[in-house]
């Protein structure tokens, strides 16, 4: 009975490291380091602070940080934001660089710098980024850091 016992778990833990193995490599293909643009994700995100145009200053306040915007067409725009507010979210709404509605899972990114995408009708979404990683927080909730980059990209959903 006990070698019984023991042939089972192993034959289950030799299945579960096969499915997960299956998972992995599932994973590795759909994240193939692509954007929408179908450039490399790090191409976009590696922008010059110090060349941000002046008509890309919004807000005002003590504390500054920059955002970026990569647009379903693939164009880049860096702003500097300033602001005296603690939450991404509410400094980008408040500069009126982005726009959208209340859900059950927070701020719905609908429009950012003046660009509508609603995933129903485009099969588009905003993606939110904290130096240039996918944001494990959504923009409604996501503390200031010194020296962070906030960026937004359109990507397929």
């Amino acid at each position: 009975m006990k070698q019984q016992k023991t042939r089972s778990m192993k034959i289950l833990s030799c299945f579960l490291l096969l499915v997960l193995f299956a998972a992995m490599a599932l994973t590795a293909v759909g994240c193939n380091g692509k954007n929408d643009g179908g450039e490399d994700a790090a191409s976009t995100t590696t922008v010059a602070t110090t060349a941000i145009d002046p008509a890309n200053i919004r807000g005002e306040g003590s504390v500054e940080f920059t955002f970026t915007v990569v647009t379903a067409s693939g164009e880049t725009k860096v702003f500097l934001v300033k602001t005296d507010k603690e939450i991404v979210g509410e400094a980008l709404v408040d500069a009126g660089l982005i726009s959208g509605e209340e859900g059950p899972y927070g701020l719905y990114v609908k429009t950012v710098d003046g660009e509508t995408i609603d995933y129903d009708t485009h099969g588009k979404y905003w993606a939110f980024y904290v130096d240039g990683t996918y944001g494990l927080t959504g923009v409604d909730v996501t503390k200031i850091e010194a020296g962070k980059e906030y960026s937004f990209r359109a990507e397929k959903g």
